[in-house]
């Protein structure tokens, strides 16, 4: 344990409000807790083991400090205020102020939000300085909030006890503290979670340089993707509008350095491999919110990007699939409603019509997936953006001959303040489920097999510490295994949150952003922020995300994923000529020699929300399981849409396996 003392303005200055806590200490205690955070990895420390511990009025500081977190009392002054002022848990002992004078409720000012972290309170049973009512009354109030909280009121003891030891029994106070401590956790070693490995991989000096290049530089995407078609993740960071792209090449192994060559300068949209040469083409940021395809033509080590003349008006975005079922993979985008662009299969499209949705100048986002088990690409749109803040989401069926009906309330679904994010089964029973936005909040839809969803009852839980949406259109969920443990976890980014939801079994999902030491932090203002993949080779996911301020100069945050290891799966399905990627597979997991007994499934989409893609990007598509224990699983996938069914028993756990069509 760190100790670290904290100097603090006294007493209350008159031009202080009454009826709440002193400013000026509290603006002291709150900068203290985010300044320890913020150099937590330089000093050694954990960042979410940072409590405080207060005596007398030191008590009512600490009590102060571990409930007024939700507001800053003074205005930011700099990249520190950015970094959370709430500390991890709260020791308060003999505290005073705590009780309101003549009344036996809390103090003015004080209340017990949402979040508030635990609190152990020590006083004397004679103590006529600060009498035990102050801490009595707040122990109260922390348990009717359903704050974790311990109190311990000694008999004979008065004000001024410190931590001396003697024969008296408050003396004793120190030890029952450290063992309310070591229950919490807090005392024990912790275990390992995600690193942050900004500077040693590279890319914080890479960025640097970026911007003393392009000072106003727009970064506005972090996209793990393989550039140069060697198999291994690189790393993309976008411009919008202002400055140029940054391309860093990966070595496999967690390190990134600049790319030579030439690329596009903005945003990627969507990776995809259009003219199935094995490498990752581009759909790019073109005048604003249209869309150019960039095909490429690199080697390993160089980057070569071709401007095409394949180009949408609007295209921020898309989805692949093959839906009118010819064989060739459609480009799917944005307005007039959900246009449809049929493949040649060469890299080229004609119109294919589209799906008229609603009136609106925003973006419409696309989910195409057999949501009834027909066999048949259905549509899951959402819009809103500045239009309908609240969001809008429908279900179309497809009737298999391209005609599409609105099935949202069939399918026990509504539109206004509905906003799907993500397709994907949560359960793990082989129907896939709903992730979405319900006034806000992220709720779990789930799928009975045949099209028909129902609200998980208590899905997520832990929310009260996360951030909140700014906007709902924004952002997009994914269904993957962070902790390979073989249970679905959740990666959900919108503005301005990013959100690390740890599956704990049937669907049920616990906020584990302190947990795993992720920065809940976003900028998704080109719904940028969701990105994740391996990047150094060792069988789990690694993850990029942002930090420090969103409003000028953008700075990302590199985590190495160093959760215990368990084993995993990474399948490759290579479907036939025209939709190698196997845009719309069905890849199934089960027990090795057991068929019924369902472990993963999962349908291949290959979306995006402008910078936010569905997941990483390699050639040809791959996708991650968790196994646990599994030394080794049976792996199935049904291609689309010949429905081909392709087995391989006994698939060994910790490889890759291609699966051709």
């Amino acid at each position: 344990m760190t100790g670290i003392i904290l100097k603090y303005r006294v007493p209350r200055r008159p031009d202080e409000p009454k009826g709440e806590p002193a400013r000026r200490p509290l603006q002291d205690a709150q900068r203290a807790v985010s300044l320890v955070r913020s150099k937590a990895a330089e000093w050694g420390i954990h960042p979410q083991r940072i409590g405080m511990v207060g005596f007398s009025a030191g008590g009512h500081l600490a009590i102060a400090t571990a409930t007024r977190f939700e507001q800053r009392t003074y205005e930011p002054i700099d990249h520190v205020d950015q970094v959370s002022c709430r500390p991890d848990f709260a020791v308060a002992v003999y505290s005073g102020y705590l009780k309101a004078k003549d009344k036996d409720e809390l103090a003015p000012g004080l209340r017990v939000p949402a979040g508030t972290p635990p609190v152990f309170l020590a006083h004397g049973g004679e103590d006529l300085i600060s009498p035990p009512q102050n801490s009595a009354l707040m122990y109260l109030a922390l348990k009717q909030a359903g704050v974790p909280t311990e109190l311990h009121i000694y008999a004979g003891s008065a004000h001024d006890f410190g931590v001396r030891t003697n024969d008296h029994s408050c003396s004793a106070w120190t030890e029952a503290c450290g063992n309310w401590l070591r229950h919490r956790g807090l005392l024990t070693p912790p275990a390992p979670t995600f690193a942050d490995v900004t500077q040693a991989s590279g890319v914080a000096e890479a960025i640097d340089r970026h911007y003393a290049a392009h000072p106003k530089w727009w970064l506005s995407g972090l996209n793990l993707v393989d550039l140069d078609g060697d198999g291994k993740l690189d790393l993309f960071f976008a411009a919008h509008a202002a400055g140029r792209s940054l391309a860093l090449l990966g070595d496999g192994r967690g390190y990134f350095g600049e790319a030579p060559g030439s690329y596009p300068p903005s945003e990627i949209h969507l990776p995809y491999d259009l003219n199935e040469d094995g490498k990752l083409d581009l759909q790019m940021t073109w005048q604003d919110g249209g869309g150019r395809w960039w095909f490429n033509e690199s080697t390993p080590g160089r980057l070569r990007f071709r401007e095409s003349n394949v180009t949408a008006g609007q295209a921020r975005i898309s989805a692949m699939v093959d839906l009118n079922g010819d064989g060739n993979v459609d480009w799917l985008h944005e307005r007039p409603g959900v246009a449809f662009e049929f493949g040649d299969g060469k890299g080229g499209f004609t119109s294919g019509g589209h799906l008229e949705v609603a009136a609106t100048r925003n973006e419409i986002n696309i989910h195409p997936a057999d949501l009834n088990g027909d066999g048949f690409i259905d549509l899951a749109v959402q819009w809103g953006r500045y239009d309908f803040e609240k969001g809008r989401s429908r279900v179309y069926f497809n009737d298999g001959k391209m005609k599409f009906h609105d099935a949202t309330a069939a399918a026990g679904l509504f539109e206004e303040g509905l906003v799907i994010k993500g397709i994907g089964d949560v359960n793990q029973d082989g129907h896939l489920d709903l992730l979405v936005l319900e006034n806000r909040q992220p709720e779990i839809y789930m799928n009975d097999g045949h099209g028909k969803f129902t609200k998980q009852p208590g899905a997520i839980s832990g929310m009260e510490a996360a951030t909140k949406p700014r906007y709902v259109s924004w952002g997009l969920a994914v269904v993957t295994d962070f902790d390979n443990n073989g249970i679905a976890d959740l990666l959900w980014n919108g503005r301005h949150f990013l959100w690390a939801l740890r599956g704990t079994g049937g669907g049920h999902f616990v906020y584990a952003n302190r947990e795993w030491d992720i920065e809940d932090k976003s900028a998704a203002s080109v719904d940028d922020g969701l990105c994740f993949g391996d990047m150094d080779g060792d069988g789990d996911l690694d993850l990029v995300g942002y930090t420090g301020s969103l409003d000028a100069k953008r700075l990302v945050r590199v985590y190495r994923n160093d959760l215990p290891a368990q084993h995993w799966l990474r399948v490759r399905p290579l479907g036939a000529r025209g939709n190698r990627a196997a845009a719309g597979a069905r890849i199934r997991l089960t027990e090795a020699g057991h068929p019924a007994k369902l472990l993963w499934f999962e349908q291949v989409m290959i979306v995006n929300s402008q910078s936010a893609h569905s997941y990483y990007s390699l050639a040809p598509t791959e996708r991650h399981f968790g196994l646990g224990t599994r030394a080794s699983v049976d792996v199935s996938v049904e291609f689309y849409p010949s429905g081909k069914r392709v087995e391989q028993k006994a698939v060994p756990a910790n490889s890759t396996v291609v699966i051709q069509e």
